[in-house]
């Protein structure tokens, strides 16, 4: 189940079969359903947020010996210049060599507020209102090129400061994907 506490963003453990240790079941899985032989994978992903824990979780994910993929936005911290500023620029380092995996959340924190009706011929157009940057707070209208190039400085920022190639994956602020024009942009933005 998720849990908050990564500053504001979402930690999320995906659980992807087979009964809790205790033969509970996870929530969400089917109880009937057998569990597979052998250990079954967690995928752990955090977004940044306010980046107040991030310390602690970089302890923890230390002494666990544990690998997650951290989605990134420059968003607003409670101290520095924005999570993928500056101030957090050495963190992001030592999460690289640490073998940890990165992927973009898009650089503003763009969240989608709804699809334009298409006009003949003109791009795909959609309204979206970033978190974070110069136009925080603000409805403003987007094409795809213009969240392909979101979702692209965050990654190569994330780059820059890690040393390490992002995953060809994002995540959309607030999770929302479920909008019938988020996997074209996807596509599109060479992003899965």
């Amino acid at each position: 189940m998720p849990s908050r506490g990564w500053g504001g963003g979402v930690v999320c453990i995906h659980f992807d079969s087979g009964p809790a240790p205790d033969g509970a079941g996870f929530p969400g899985k089917n109880p009937e359903k057998p569990a597979k032989a052998g250990p079954e994978p967690v995928y752990l992903t955090f977004d940044t947020g306010h980046m107040a824990i991030a310390p602690f979780v970089a302890e923890v994910l230390h002494r666990q010996d544990v690998r997650v993929t951290f989605f990134a936005a420059n968003e607003a911290t409670k101290e520095g210049d924005g999570a993928l500023g500056s101030h957090w620029a050495p963190w992001w380092a030592a999460r690289g060599r640490e073998g940890h995996a990165f992927a973009s959340h898009t650089f503003d924190h763009a969240y989608w507020r709804g699809d334009l009706p298409a006009r003949g011929g003109e791009p795909l157009r959609f309204r979206v209102r970033p978190t974070a940057g110069a136009q925080a707070g603000r409805d403003l209208v987007w094409t795809a090129d213009d969240y392909r190039a979101d979702i692209a400085r965050a990654a190569d920022r994330l780059r820059a400061i890690t040393g390490v190639a992002p995953l060809p994956l994002w995540r959309a602020p607030a999770a929302s994907t479920r909008r019938p024009c988020w996997p074209q942009r996807a596509r599109a933005a060479g992003r899965t």
